[in-house]
């Protein structure tokens, strides 16, 4: 099996005041070689928490209680501040659901705005991933119609996503075009791309897929072998087409495979493409400091804004912050979308609490080489609003400045995930993390 965020058990009323800053294991769980500001976040978590009392249903200290992924996760007596800076109590219902209006940022160089958090779909559509058995297209347009009233206004897909179902319209490309469809439906409007400033309404749902460049792609999804610009442009016509919309509005590139043709070719389409309108901006994925600088070059040179580069990124794998692309990033005004940011579900209460015999060696081994780090981030995430692991965990890429797309086939996933959103981890917090996750890494 493999790790995978779900509406699993959890707890929230913890008494604080019983929390201790390690794990149940004792020394070998506290902080690593502390320094200064990580005894100064230990002195800072543990004042936060003697001040914040949470309380049971009924009304008794230190009780435990379920989360109700049907319920706001925060209990209702108390409230998170507009700043997430300290706890308070509120007369009113309060949740840890973002709310429709959460806030967009801009995609890069490009005209877009998408919510801080996207819907990854790479389990759309494929029957590995439990679709047609597990998941139903109901389940999946249950998620995404949550997300979209909680915010999220934008779903990564590609036109290898769920490739199996191609012919019975069931891909990920065509399931999210359903589903955007239907919500653009019921909302009685269509999408309005060309608002003032370029920032979407709450109302428009923006759509990504990617170009898979390997010449062979045809066995999988149909159409001709691969080469030229011509094939690139087939392929964008053939996914705006499942999809049922009229254009994509991000189209990557899906890794940077030596394509037949060279750069050349698929520059000159995806600048042709977004001339035409067919593409409102262009990303790429998995690309490298050298491939990314290149085709930001010849992007320019042709009018062409390069926008995001989608690149693995979580709390456990930070390569790419240590190893300098994001700030190559930073400095092309390249925004950096990360994909896996919750390891497939490693990253969660669940993979913490479950018991040995239920994983296999591997998942065994990498849950219990980062424990420390995971109660680690189950206290912090108590101490902000009673947030979950994977809510620490999306938030934190959130504030190293990315964009999670966490992959998500359930409502009760969407729930979760969007609860990272429109709070922050402030600076004491974010050391304390970086520490312990860069400890770990090296062991």
């Amino acid at each position: 099996m493999s790790f995978e965020i779900s509406a699993f058990p959890a707890f929230v009323g913890v008494a604080m005041d019983r929390l201790e800053y390690s794990n149940k294991d004792g020394a070998s769980s506290r902080m690593t070689s502390p320094s200064r500001s990580s005894k100064c976040f230990r002195r800072k978590l543990h004042s936060k928490a003697k001040k914040a009392r949470w309380v049971a249903k009924d009304g008794s200290p230190g009780e435990f209680a379920p989360i109700d992924f049907h319920q706001p996760s925060i209990d209702s007596s108390r409230g998170w501040d507009k700043n997430r800076s300290k706890l308070q109590a509120s007369s009113a219902s309060s949740s840890s659901l973002a709310s429709p209006s959460s806030s967009y940022v801009k995609l890069g160089a490009s005209d877009l705005y998408v919510s801080e958090i996207g819907c990854g779909t790479l389990a759309f559509g494929d029957p590995r991933h439990g679709y047609g058995t597990t998941v139903t297209e109901d389940d999946l347009r249950q998620t995404c119609r949550f997300l979209v009233n909680h915010g999220v206004n934008w779903f990564d897909s590609a036109e290898v996503y769920g490739y199996q179902n191609i012919q019975n319209n069931c891909s990920s490309e065509a399931l999210v075009g359903k589903f955007i469809r239907e919500a653009n439906e019921e909302r009685g409007k269509v999408r309005q791309l060309e608002s003032q400033f370029g920032k979407p309404t709450q109302d428009e749902i923006l759509f990504a897929s990617k170009f898979f460049p390997v010449p062979w792609t045809n066995i999988l999804i149909g159409g001709n072998v691969r080469f030229g610009k011509q094939a690139v442009l087939d392929a964008l016509d053939a996914s705006i087409r499942r999809s049922g919309l009229d254009h994509i509005d991000l189209y990557q590139l899906h890794f940077p495979f030596p394509y037949v043709g060279g750069f050349d070719a698929l520059t000159t389409a995806l600048a042709e493409a977004y001339e035409k309108g067919l593409i409102k901006a262009v990303g790429v994925s998995n690309y490298k400091e050298q491939d990314l600088r290149k085709i930001h070059r010849m992007l320019s040179r042709l009018g062409v804004p390069l926008a995001s580069n989608q690149i693995k990124y979580s709390i456990v794998d930070r390569d790419a912050e240590l190893e300098g692309l994001l700030e190559v990033c930073k400095e092309l005004n390249v925004k950096p979308i990360a994909h896996s940011p919750l390891e497939r579900g490693l990253l969660s209460n669940r993979a913490l609490e479950m018991p040995d015999d239920q994983l296999n060696p591997t998942e065994r081994d990498l849950r219990n080489k980062y424990k420390p780090l995971l109660n680690l981030m189950k206290f912090i995430g108590a101490v902000n609003g009673n947030r979950t692991i994977s809510q620490v965990a999306l938030n934190y890429v959130i504030c190293k400045g990315l964009i999670p797309i966490p992959g998500m086939k359930h409502e009760g996933h969407a729930r979760e995930c969007v609860g990272a959103m429109d709070w922050r981890l402030d600076s004491s917090s974010l050391d304390a993390l970086d520490e312990k996750s860069l400890f770990l890494s090296k062991l």
